[in-house]
């Protein structure tokens, strides 16, 4: 949780606020609960990320593996499950959160969606759903085009491929990208990387994102 107050801080610093991504299925003690709750009263929004960001008690099939052999790991937790059993985890996780506050947001595991659309997730009640690509509203169907800058990778493979597929997004003619990482990728070039974007105000606002896809 330090390294995610951190990387908040880094933002607000800048004037800009955050899309926090919460595993709901993960354990929450009342401090790093609290905590969560106080990002978001400071205009920072939620967002739900899976139930367990895992394969693990899921049915893995050969694309599951090819996934995460160059791209994912053990973490696209849609592509290990059916969509009747994945939206009973996803509800379950979402009442969870609702005690921590509104949740606009849905970012599936690694991006993927498995055997879901964006108009499944309208049980969830939330706004918009992020994709590989970048955003599309789950009740208009609007999409907005968003190319990501990633930065988790266990091995060289994925390394490897991060690195291409980020080179390959800075090149993009798009109006916006995005940062995406979690907490145990925020190394002093992950860090120099956001400050170059954070300083340069390339950034848009979460509630503005949600306006222009209404």
């Amino acid at each position: 949780m330090d390294t995610v107050i951190e990387q908040v801080r880094l933002c607000e610093k800048f004037g800009a606020r955050a899309v926090i991504a919460v595993i709901p299925g993960e354990r929450w003690p009342g401090d790093k609960f609290e905590t969560i709750r106080s990002m978001l009263n400071s205009g920072h929004e939620l967002a739900q990320h899976g139930y367990l960001h895992s394969v693990s008690g899921g049915k893995r099939t050969l694309w599951s593996h090819v996934h995460g052999a160059f791209f994912s790991g053990n973490t696209a937790e849609h592509l290990a499950f059916d969509r009747k059993n994945l939206l009973m985890r996803l509800r379950q996780g979402r009442d969870f959160l609702s005690a921590m506050g509104p949740v606009h947001w849905y970012v599936p595991p690694a991006w993927a969606m498995g055997p879901l659309e964006p108009a499944d997730l309208r049980c969830l009640e939330i706004d918009v759903v992020e994709t590989f690509w970048g955003f599309q509203s789950i009740n208009s169907n609007k999409k907005l085009i968003a190319p990501v800058l990633g930065f988790q990778a266990t091995d060289r493979v994925r390394q490897l491929f991060l690195l291409l597929w980020n080179k390959l997004n800075v090149g993009l003619q798009s109006e916006y990208c995005r940062i995406a990482y979690h907490p145990e990728d925020f190394t002093s070039h992950m860090e120099r990387r956001a400050k170059e974007i954070l300083e340069k105000k390339l950034f848009i606002e979460p509630r503005d994102i949600r306006g222009i896809l209404k």
